[in-house]
């Protein structure tokens, strides 16, 4: 490390003032090789590839330094850096500003991004793929994007394990004949959890005949590092009934019970409302001191507000709950939405204007979304305490107060890491609770992405475990 070469490389590309806090940041060793070997990949070879870095191990800032380097590369025409979702979108704006102040200028919309691509100032733009898609298929944009056809291109692409990536990304892949594209992903799509998705990761991130997965960073390995924290999984029966079997599922097999008509049956879910209600605290406030924040994770919007209205009938401590879902007129609705869900949407946002003092409504939606974030983050403002989610915020939200995962729907590994980023010392794990029988999909998961590692060795041991360790401990000891 202290060899000259090597510091003055460190100094010249892999230093950062984050600017907006201030302090001064030397990359890790991983994310360094990282940039190294991506860079390399596309000057020597001119090749795609994708980097699996284990979820809150900082991806952003690695993604960061290597659009840079390419920025400041006079041989590269532009750099794009494409995201997915809207609530992604605004926290990799902010985070890549915070480390160049001005670096990148937010597209708001398809014509705004265009705009952008055909100023030659503008090197380097951050967007997300719909909106480049949508400029492809517009013919009104097609002479600005035709000029690009053929110049060298760079796509860095986040979360790029995603599934709806496959269409869009063929068509931007068509279109850009020169380009070549650098995914970053914490949950690569592989053969064993591929599921209905037509192609893995490595499918769509092609490198000719290198592997097409340029480095790896595994869960395991940053819990050792210690620069994410490891789980504490509670796994809760929510009713009494079938007890006597191995699992829910088990039950509604042998009794030829549909399972999602006993997920959403009201008893059962009145029964999770108050168990959440009378535990949050414990959670919540962990040795009595530091206030965390929760999410509550579920399937469908319809249950979203069965369970606020529940939620609230027995909030009899006066915990701060919100909820976001997409069910607002100007968007693609999430499964379970109709006119009357939007109406009932619309009390929750009035709701949150009451506790919070604000004035929010469905056409100011994407302000009430930062708002929810910022408050989740705890930044300067009164916080939440119970936040309700469908499919929103479960990727890429990036949260320290967080310590506490509520699960009634999941996309495991990624949902579970929204707990575990390092904060205060009395954040000892991420915390997940759920009422769902996921122990054996959990299981797949923390090995198929920690290189098939034992995935009890990210787990907290059961309570029981504990307690036998410290009597035979104090056993020994009163000897």
């Amino acid at each position: 490390f202290l060899d000259k070469f090597v510091l003055t490389e460190i100094l010249n590309k892999f230093y950062v003032i984050k600017q907006s806090e201030p302090v001064l940041l030397v990359m890790r060793p991983y994310q360094i090789y990282a940039v190294k070997m991506a860079y390399d990949r596309v000057k020597s070879c001119h090749l795609s590839g994708f980097v699996h870095h284990t979820t809150g191990s900082g991806k952003t800032l690695t993604s960061f330094k290597l659009a840079t380097l390419f920025r400041d590369d006079l041989q590269i025409e532009k750099v794009f850096f494409l995201i997915d979702r809207k609530d992604l979108d605004d926290q990799t704006v902010d985070e890549y500003n915070s480390f160049e102040l001005g670096c990148v200028d937010n597209t708001p919309s398809t014509k705004r991004l265009v705009d952008d691509i055909e100023d030659s100032t503008k090197t380097m733009i951050i967007t997300t793929i719909q909106k480049m898609a949508t400029a492809l298929h517009k013919e009104k944009y097609a002479k600005v994007m035709n000029k690009l056809k053929d110049s060298r291109c760079i796509f860095i692409i986040d979360e790029c394990h995603r599934s709806n990536f496959g269409k869009m990304h063929g068509d931007i892949e068509r279109h850009f004949k020169n380009a070549d594209f650098i995914g970053f992903t914490g949950t690569p799509i592989y053969e064993e959890n591929r599921g209905a998705a037509k192609k893995t990761t490595a499918d769509v991130f092609k490198a000719g005949t290198l592997d097409s997965c340029i480095h790896k960073y595994m869960i395991k390995e940053a819990i050792a590092d210690g620069n994410v924290l490891s789980f504490s999984v509670e796994y809760l029966r929510a009713t009494e009934i079938g007890k006597q079997y191995k699992s829910e599922v088990d039950y509604c097999k042998q009794n030829n019970i549909e399972i999602s008509t006993y997920y959403h049956e009201p008893k059962r879910m009145e029964g999770i409302a108050k168990d959440i209600i009378n535990n949050l605290e414990r959670h919540t406030h962990p040795e009595g001191k530091d206030t965390y924040t929760a999410i509550f994770a579920v399937d469908r919007v319809d249950t979203l507000l069965k369970y606020y209205d529940l939620l609230k009938k027995h909030n009899t401590k006066g915990y701060k709950i919100a909820a976001i879902c997409h069910c607002q007129n100007n968007e693609e609705r999430e499964e379970g939405t109709d006119e009357t869900s939007l109406e009932k949407f619309k009390i929750c946002i009035k709701e949150y204007n009451d506790i919070f003092d604000t004035r929010y409504e469905i056409a100011t939606f994407d302000s009430y979304r930062k708002d929810i974030m910022k408050r989740m983050k705890q930044k300067e403002l009164p916080q939440i305490d119970l936040l309700l989610v469908v499919d929103m915020m479960l990727t890429g939200f990036d949260s320290k107060p967080t310590n506490l995962l509520i699960l009634e729907f999941h996309k495991l590994l990624q949902a579970y890491s929204r707990t575990n980023r390092v904060d205060k010392v009395t954040k000892k794990f991420g915390q997940i609770v759920t009422y769902r029988d996921i122990k054996e999909a959990q299981d797949v998961a923390l090995r198929l992405f920690s290189g098939d590692g034992n995935p009890n060795g990210f787990l907290l041991a059961p309570y029981e475990t504990y307690v036998e360790n410290y009597r035979r401990e104090a056993e020994m000891l009163r000897a």
